[in-house]
């Protein structure tokens, strides 16, 4: 909204910028890196970016994601250097990359064609050891959950425990499981006692 030309039409049927720019876009920063993050996972994390952003680290380049639903993750921990001053460049595309026409997500009507990054930045650091992914799902016909889990790397000595509890916090069944790989997978079975979700009755474990 802050940048580029003004607007050649006037919508009197939805809202109107006071600046449009399709293009590129960059942003720099000079970011101290905190001396305890040493040997950590480090994640930048972009929210309400259209359309594409690309990522450099002191020169390095991290990689590129493109949604214009969903957060943009960008992980940073091979250039990081913990205890030092590092560049951070960010290079934001917000033209059509892909053939939207007019559409909820895509309109000039409701001035939707934005760029830049309207939903923050976030530079957070997590214990080399976490959980990357998990994914759950439901089996009705015999009852039982199944997840499915990624770790970003495998130690001695690991074991997962799931929980399921009821609403009131009572727990239903809990399971505990050592892991042998970086990727395994953790079946629950709630058996004849599970309650089923109906619209009648909405149970939620």
């Amino acid at each position: 909204e802050g940048y580029g030309d003004s607007p050649q039409n006037h919508y009197i049927w939805g809202w109107n910028s006071q600046y449009e720019y399709e293009g590129v876009g960059w942003y720099t920063q000079e970011i101290d890196i905190p001396s305890d993050w040493s040997g950590k996972q480090v994640e930048l994390k972009l929210s309400g970016v259209r359309w594409r952003s690309r990522i450099w680290l002191d020169g390095n380049y991290i990689g590129e994601y493109d949604s214009l639903s969903v957060s943009h993750y960008h992980d940073l921990s091979e250039y990081i250097q913990a205890g030092q001053k590092q560049r951070l460049s960010i290079q934001i595309d917000n033209r059509m990359i892909y053939p939207l026409e007019e559409g909820h997500i895509n309109s000039l009507q409701t001035a939707t064609r934005w760029g830049g990054i309207t939903g923050g930045i976030e530079l957070t650091a997590y214990s080399s050891l976490s959980i990357q992914n998990v994914t759950c799902t439901p089996n009705v016909g015999d009852q039982s959950f199944t997840f499915s889990v990624k770790l970003s790397q495998l130690t001695d000595g690991l074991s997962l425990r799931v929980q399921v509890s009821h609403e009131n916090d009572d727990i239903a069944i809990e399971v505990q499981q050592n892991i042998e790989t970086a990727e395994f997978s953790v079946k629950v079975e709630l058996g004849e006692q599970a309650h089923l979700w109906t619209d009648e009755d909405p149970y939620l474990y």
